[in-house]
């Protein structure tokens, strides 16, 4: 690997560090494809240093990104092919599709909570054949692990005060927003809802009438917070 990233590097100085590990990726037998068992494949010294003395004019793609919440945006110059595709992969996995061809040097996606993604742009000739990749551009949105619990505690015979507890590993807990959901026999219906305070705690206090009761607490989840739903907790008014 050394050996050939420096034969890529005497073909064209002017490349960076990850421009010269794209163009590897991109001449090896996987043709810039990765997958768990091979890698992208085996290397193919020549074809990475004819690529490399073909990219001289600085018409490798250079993909950038930026995040804001769920939102990323893409961009690269548009000097590496007659359009472009853009490619994504998430948690490590196959490389899927996303853009099939664009013209375009921007685009906004919209990404689910929970995951790693990384973007790669490829440069599509004439005839629509992949001539070149981008360097990968990765976004994290993996959540925090978190757990809620729900206790019940009775005043009086029918007064009954329900505490719910959230935590979440390594992030802050004040401040969200935990429901109290009731089982009526058929599915769990809202029956209150309040923001947790300093300490991830929130509570609340009913007179019930008699008849048994199913309860619990569920967190709906956030940007970096996993949900999470409590135990249920089961009562009898007399």
């Amino acid at each position: 690997m050394a050996g050939a990233a420096a034969l890529v590097w005497a073909a064209n100085p002017g490349l960076r560090a990850d421009e010269v590990a794209s163009i590897l990726e991109q001449t090896a037998s996987g043709k810039g494809a990765w997958n768990a068992e091979l890698g992208y494949g085996v290397l193919d010294a020549a074809a990475a240093v004819a690529q490399a003395q073909g990219t001289q004019d600085g018409s490798v793609i250079r993909l950038e990104g930026r995040r804001e919440g769920r939102r990323v945006t893409l961009a690269w110059p548009g000097r590496a092919g007659m359009a472009y595709r853009v490619l994504l992969a998430r948690d490590g996995g196959s490389e899927q599709v996303l853009i099939p061809a664009t013209s375009e040097t921007t685009v906004v996606w919209s990404l689910a909570p929970g995951s790693v993604y990384t973007f790669v742009v490829q440069a599509l000739d004439a005839s629509g054949v992949p001539a070149q990749r981008s360097t990968p551009w990765t976004v994290s949105l993996r959540q925090a692990a978190s757990t809620l619990d729900l206790t019940a505690r009775r005043s009086s015979a029918r007064s009954v005060r329900l505490d719910a507890a959230l935590r979440i590993v390594g992030a802050e807990a004040a401040g969200r927003s935990v429901v109290l959901e009731a089982f009526d026999g058929t599915g769990w219906e809202r029956a209150g809802a309040a923001r947790t305070d300093s300490a991830g705690h929130v509570g609340w206090r009913y007179t019930l009438d008699r008849g048994s009761y199913r309860l619990r607490a569920r967190f709906q989840g956030s940007e970096d917070a996993a949900a999470a739903t409590s135990r249920p907790v089961e009562l009898v008014i007399r």
